[in-house]
């Protein structure tokens, strides 16, 4: 990849330079930073000028029986942490991001969206990683599984005893 860059476009934090970033409790490594790209490096996704001379690169893997009409919420959330990670713990600051999904199975598909930082959201996954890191019972926390549909509960390890622990906290009717 680095050597189809053009002039003065550097690839950074891929490959064995991939680096964990980490603020607080929140971390996150990213598949990489465009940096010394012009303002204009996402007109093709609509976006004109993206405010700086750098964007996070997130690239994944999607299966070709699904439809992808916009960037998995999962993503947009993993590249928001991404960018503010990389905002707050390095010189680079970009506004914008590049998700590219290459189909699992043709992989000259190539799916693209972009997407510009949002501070607040990168605040949110901050206070978010305390909350959870600093629990110190189940109570403490939401059930964020079930309050974002349940996917999460699946590969959970704790899903047995999960509905034991929230329906134990409700107060019991006292005749």
């Amino acid at each position: 990849i680095r050597n189809q860059l053009p002039d003065g476009v550097a690839f950074l934090f891929a490959g064995p330079e991939q680096k964990t970033l980490v603020d607080g409790y929140l971390s996150a490594t990213s598949d990489g930073l465009l940096a010394g790209v012009s303002s204009d490096a996402l007109s093709q996704h609509g976006i004109e000028d993206i405010g700086s001379d750098c964007l996070v690169v997130e690239c994944k893997s999607i299966d070709p029986r699904v439809a992808l009409k916009e960037a998995k919420a999962e993503h947009r959330f993993q590249v928001h942490c991404q960018m503010g990670l990389i905002r707050h713990c390095t010189e680079y600051q970009p506004n914008h991001a590049l998700i590219s999904y290459t189909d699992a199975s043709f992989l000259e598909d190539v799916t693209e969206f972009a997407m510009a930082f949002d501070p607040e959201i990168y605040q949110a996954a901050r206070s978010r990683a305390t909350r959870v890191m600093t629990a110190t019972a189940p109570n403490d926390l939401p059930p964020e599984g079930k309050l974002s549909g349940g996917g999460e509960c699946r590969y959970c390890p704790y899903q047995s005893r999960c509905a034991g622990v929230i329906v134990g906290a409700i107060p019991k009717d006292q005749e």
